[in-house]
């Protein structure tokens, strides 16, 4: 076994802890985008054609230093910056292209990583190819943010915040390079933020004191993974440098896999913290990546379920009873006494539909009748809920056309009518999947990520033991097959303490103002509180302003503040995480 490979056996282990807790963070580079894009030197070369340089002004034949190639991208960038506004832009998407023309491959190694869900990413790159690489995958949602104040902000919220994937994109972003756009929306303002070389870097980050303080909060609470990245530009050194001089060493280490010779590793590791892990050739990186994913993917030690309950308080502390457990798998093969199971299912006029294929092994254990490799529909209790014959096990449908609640909304009532229902039975245990979730559903209305499902179904829990006095003997697991809501869990950010604890509404609230302005809010309102309340502490005038809510509480994208006013932000949508964003009309 080489060397590489003995530090790679010994690290993963290190990685794939810090991927289940939720803090391990890619950080990637240009040499994540080769050979579908071009090199640093091939690009810079590029870049002097553009601004109308001769071969002659470049350095002859030699291999250039890396302090000459900074010196020939300043200069090539200066040129292109003095014409006209869309010139650099066209110029680094020229240089950036290698290749015949058409839609480009995805290079190995982006594909590998983006096997994986992440909850943030940070890349040096300007190329698209993570994007459409990570967005392949269904049931994803991705966000590509930059150095403004407000992304900023929005790169620290998704640090203890359950919300969609980050791509930080810290040097700009071309959204139509190479490949064609991917389907992420307001990057174009990300256009603006496009720096290329040392010099230009450094001043941008040194100007933007609030990119440095949100880069220290992601260097000192996150095990960042250098992928292609050059780690060895002394602007990435300064920041590192200045996080570890003012709030002193990390309580984790960062990882960076490089070709051998790149950088003085044990440099790296006592002065930055970083730990390099150094192969021999660049075609080991993809082979290392997907060992990471499988490590991740396959079974070993991690946390399976979280459980809540109540607790005897006494001098001596007191038994606990749980009520709620979040289990990391499917649902159960067979009964045991007492127990019931209720699946996720759509039903429209004349059809019936699963949450997904896998769901049919659990009604078979079950007892459930089947015909022609088919489950027999259930006999229906409307409006949310049906019955598998004389079986233990219920259908729900929380999402159905016909009716008027938002989707959102479906889910907690649809929640709620299965509690009542089972209570009344004298069930002791349910068993459900997250509802409204599968792949499989054929109604296509879902506009919302698989955690809102999650917090839907805790939150109906909740208020349906707070109206009973919490003296019910009914327990409740919710099993979870979706990746990036367990992960969720386990990092705490979705905080299911706070859904059980607290009836009201934890939210945000967005106001675009004067163009390039987006201020802020937190605010914590009871569901029935009106719209008015949080529109008056805004100092909003109703009239000109227009709003929406994410995600989206029904069919409405957008409408005027005024006509909503004494709509509650249950009727609106609001549910633990939302934002409901204002703009001028």
């Amino acid at each position: 076994m080489g060397e590489f490979e003995q530090e790679w056996a010994a690290a993963l282990p290190r990685l794939v802890t810090a991927y289940e807790s939720g803090r391990l963070v890619p950080f990637i580079g240009s040499g994540m985008s080769r050979a579908t894009c071009t090199d640093w030197k091939g690009m810079i070369e590029e870049l002097e054609k553009a601004a109308g340089f001769s071969q002659a002004q470049k350095d002859d034949e030699k291999c250039p230093s890396r302090e000459d190639l900074v010196r020939r991208a300043n200069r090539a960038v200066r040129a292109l910056k003095a014409g006209t506004p869309e010139a650099f832009k066209e110029a680094l998407q020229g240089a950036l292209i290698q290749g015949p023309a058409g839609q480009p491959a995805i290079p190995e190694q982006t594909e590998a990583l983006a096997r994986l869900w992440w909850p943030l990413v940070l890349s040096t790159n300007y190329d698209n190819l993570f994007a459409h690489a990570f967005l392949a995958h269904p049931g994803r949602e991705l966000a590509i943010v930059g150095r403004g104040v407000e992304d900023c902000q929005r790169v620290l919220n998704s640090l203890t915040v359950a919300g969609r994937t980050l791509l930080w994109a810290l040097q700009g972003y071309l959204e139509e390079t190479p490949c064609s756009p991917a389907p992420v929306k307001d990057t174009l303002r990300l256009q603006a933020q496009l720096v290329v070389g040392h010099e230009e870097y450094r001043r941008v980050t040194y100007r933007d004191i609030h990119f440095r303080r949100a880069f220290a909060e992601v260097f000192r609470h996150r095990s960042l993974l250098f992928l292609g990245a050059g780690i060895q530009e002394s602007y990435l050194q300064e920041l590192f440098g200045e996080v570890l001089e003012l709030f002193g060493p990390t309580t984790r280490a960062h990882y960076a896999l490089l070709r051998k010779g790149e950088v003085d590793a044990e440099f790296m590791l006592a002065r930055f913290q970083i730990v390099v892990l150094e192969y021999e050739n660049h075609a080991r990186l993809p082979g290392a990546l997907d060992e990471l994913a499988e490590a991740v993917n396959r079974p070993r030690q991690t946390a399976v379920g979280w459980r809540w309950g109540g607790v005897q308080r006494g001098s001596e502390g007191g038994p606990s009873s749980p009520a709620l457990e979040i289990v990391r798998g499917p649902l159960p093969a067979e009964p045991a006494e007492g127990e019931c199971l209720a699946v996720s299912t759509t039903a429209t006029e004349g059809a019936f539909s699963l949450s997904r294929e896998s769901v049919k092994a659990a009604l078979q254990g079950w007892g459930v009748s089947f015909e022609n490799g088919e489950p027999v529909p259930p006999s229906w209790l409307p409006p949310y809920l049906g019955q598998f014959g004389d079986r233990p096990v219920y259908a729900v449908r929380s999402r159905k056309p016909v009716l008027s609640e938002g989707n959102l909304t479906r889910v907690y009532l649809a929640a709620r009518a299965l509690f009542e229902h089972v209570q009344d039975r004298r069930h002791r245990h349910i068993h459900i999947e997250l509802l409204a979730t599968g792949h499989g559903q054929t109604t296509g209305d879902q506009t919302y990520p698989a955690r809102f499902s999650l917090v839907q179904m805790v939150r109906a829990w909740a208020d349906w033991g707070r109206e009973r006095g919490d003296q019910t003997p009914l327990c409740l697991t919710i099993h979870v097959v979706e990746a990036p809501v367990y992960h969720d869990v386990a990092s705490g950010r979705i905080d299911v303490l706070e859904l059980l604890s607290c009836p009201d509404v934890r939210f945000f609230a967005e106001v675009a103002g004067a163009p390039g302005t987006i201020e802020r809010r937190l605010f914590q309102k009871p569901p029935e509180d009106k719209l008015e309340t949080v529109v008056g502490e805004l100092q909003l005038p109703p009239e000109g302003w227009q709003l929406r809510v994410t995600p989206p509480a029904g069919d409405e994208a957008e409408r005027p503040v005024q006509d909503v006013l004494l709509s509650s932000l249950e009727e609106l949508g609001v549910v633990p995480g939302s934002t409901i964003h204002f703009t001028r009309r």
